[in-house]
């Protein structure tokens, strides 16, 4: 007959071993990932897919978790694995918590990879990378999908212990950060977020927004970048650019002209007859005994005001045809002395 002490201590641990038995089940230790077969879009023979899917899965190797024997994933996966039945399948049959697949698109020389970390339960993509190999060989774009994988490898590791984190950085830096809609913060950025699903949006004047939708795992940083594109820009300010830029110019011939024309003017020793058109009074001017005359028109007053003018009216069209130029749009002015006179010329 049992004592009520002994009882209790067998009950006790019946309870604690049965606590951390559940708690395994969810540990790095109970995870088991399948490398699904090799998506292609292009033209690839077979020993180049078997190289590729074997170059992913040595870069999965060494992490604190089980891979299934590719083999046996391949015989029971359909081609293409992307359907819940499938994972469900290679879930119940070979055990496995998560599905590792990859996708290849070919073009010419030049290759695109995603690696995409799904959950066999429910079908989420939980992380995923992605890499660009131009006029690349296969032994290249063996080596990159092998880094792919060794980056995956340590977001597996990392489930579940610690928070999420998003890193993301914006070209142009300095965009107002979103996530479900709550400002976070601007680019570069990097803080913990809660784990789940979430929309990240970015904002900055002259660029259009950009948003997009991310599947947080706790442990895990997800590194985000984005590059902005430049907003379509306001046709009627462009043309108002285009006019100024245009004015100003020709205010700083005119100003410049008549700055000239008033030093010409001045300096009598070197231009001994000034003609009667530029004297106060015209044919009956008065002048003097070298037959200059004493009072003539001064136009280094309204050159200088034009000079100041057509600077400020430069500077402020270049400006609006800059923030207001088009994503495809380009600002490419010339401006020169001609023949006739000052010149502008370009395409805006």
């Amino acid at each position: 007959m049992r004592s009520p002490l002994l009882s209790l201590l067998l009950l006790v641990t019946w309870i604690s071993f049965g606590g951390v038995a559940e708690a395994d089940e969810g540990s790095v230790e109970a995870r088991k990932v399948a490398v699904l077969p090799l998506v292609v879009e292009g033209s690839i023979d077979a020993d180049a897919r078997a190289s590729l899917t074997e170059r992913l899965r040595s870069g999965l190797e060494r992490g604190e978790f089980a891979i299934a024997p590719q083999g046996e994933v391949d015989n029971l996966a359909e081609s293409p694995c992307d359907r819940q039945t499938c994972y469900g399948k290679l879930r119940s049959q070979l055990g496995v918590s998560h599905l590792v697949r990859a996708t290849v698109t070919i073009k010419n020389r030049d290759y695109d990879m995603k690696v995409e970390l799904i959950d066999a339960e429910n079908g989420n993509v939980v992380a995923s990378s992605q890499d660009r190999c131009d006029i690349c060989g296969l032994e290249e774009v063996g080596e990159q999908i092998a880094s792919q994988g060794a980056l995956l490898r340590a977001k597996i590791d990392a489930m579940g212990s610690g928070p999420a984190i998003l890193a993301l950085e914006s070209k142009p830096s300095g965009a107002t950060v979103s996530i479900d809609g709550e400002i976070v913060g601007s680019t570069p950025l990097e803080r913990s977020v809660i784990a789940g699903a979430h929309v990240v949006r970015l904002t900055l004047d002259g660029y259009a927004p950009e948003e997009r939708e991310v599947t947080f795992v706790a442990g895990v940083t997800e590194t985000i970048s984005f590059e902005l594109s430049r907003a379509a820009g306001n046709a009627k300010t462009r043309l108002i650019g285009i006019a100024s830029l245009a004015t100003g110019i020709a205010f700083l011939g005119g100003g410049i002209a008549m700055l000239v024309m008033d030093d010409v003017m001045t300096r009598s020793t070197e231009v001994p007859r000034i003609p009667d058109w530029k004297c106060v009074g015209g044919k009956d001017a008065v002048k003097d005994a070298d037959g200059d005359c004493e009072k003539y028109y001064n136009f280094s007053l309204g050159g200088g005001i034009l000079v100041g003018a057509g600077a400020a009216l430069t500077t402020a069209g270049a400006m609006i045809i800059h923030r207001h130029r088009g994503t495809k749009q380009t600002l490419e002015a010339r401006a020169g002395i001609g023949p006739f006179g000052l010149s502008l010329s370009g395409r805006f």
